[in-house]
């Protein structure tokens, strides 16, 4: 049989969206982990600083007594970031209890911090990632869904770059229902 030349060059063209394809395939774990890391990067930046403005006194409520960290020089919640029981052992007024109490409330407040940035950054509302979860748990999904969204607009992007060079089963695959799968993989 003899091959028309455009059927000749629209092979060749699918053959090399097809190579191309596979070589973003193998750049994109990287770029996931990139991703990821500098999104962890940010929620801890944006988590401390929200912890170098907010009171000591806020780690009542989460189950410290704040009077000896106060009268030890403790104002801001990110005052205690580095300590361990034993160092703020060594300050008048705090012993084992409170000292690991602090710490507790401290790391607490941290993963809660940390969980109200990653919803402000995804732009989640409370009943969206798991409704009636435990805090750390929402966070998690909410991590997770955050990351999925950032890979889908990669992933759109990279395929719309595609689209005019590959034929309507290779696009329709690579636009496919990113939504339902992204919830299906957060649950």
């Amino acid at each position: 049989m003899k091959v028309r030349s455009g059927q000749g060059r629209a092979q060749g063209e699918r053959l090399r969206a097809y190579g191309e394809l596979r070589r973003i395939e193998q750049v994109l774990p990287a770029a996931r982990a990139e991703i990821i890391a500098a999104a962890d990067a940010i929620v801890a930046e944006a988590a401390l600083a929200e912890m170098k403005t907010t009171s000591i006194d806020e780690l009542k409520d989460f189950g410290a007594t704040v009077g000896p960290l106060q009268s030890a020089g403790f104002r801001k919640v990110a005052d205690l970031g580095g300590h361990t029981e034993l160092s703020l052992q060594r300050y008048r007024g705090i012993g084992e209890v409170t000292a690991a109490a602090a710490l507790q409330a401290y790391r607490t407040f941290e993963v809660s911090a940390k969980a109200r940035v990653r919803q402000q950054l995804v732009g989640l509302r409370q009943g969206h990632a798991g409704a009636g979860r435990p805090a750390l748990e929402r966070a998690q999904a909410e991590r997770v869904i955050g990351e999925e969204e950032i890979l889908d607009g990669i992933g759109h992007a990279l395929a719309g770059a595609l689209a005019t060079r590959v034929d309507e089963p290779v696009r329709a695959r690579l636009m496919g229902d990113r939504k339902s799968t992204r919830l299906n993989s957060s649950h």
